[in-house]
């Protein structure tokens, strides 16, 4: 059964009540990459980590990487990070 209760006055979901992480944890400043018309974007890298918590799988890394212009160059799957 569509419970009607959900949904706001605006149809949109209510979030009042959903508690995400330890309200303790210092939030973490957001990413600062900045894209602009010409092409040129800042710098960066982007680790993604696949690291099963049960199961036989292999932990896995993969890496997003960027100097000044275009392409952005993907590395991975990675056994192991190297600073």
């Amino acid at each position: 059964m569509f419970d009607r209760e959900i949904f706001d006055e605006q149809f949109s979901l209510d979030d009042s009540d959903i508690n995400v992480g330890n309200e303790d944890d210092k939030p973490l400043p957001p990413p600062q990459i900045l894209i602009m018309s010409s092409g040129e974007i800042t710098p960066f890298i982007v680790t993604f980590a696949y690291e099963p918590a049960f199961g036989n799988d292999d932990p896995a890394y993969f890496q997003l990487q960027n100097q000044d212009f275009p392409p952005v160059r993907l590395d991975g799957p990675l056994r192991e990070l190297t600073p």
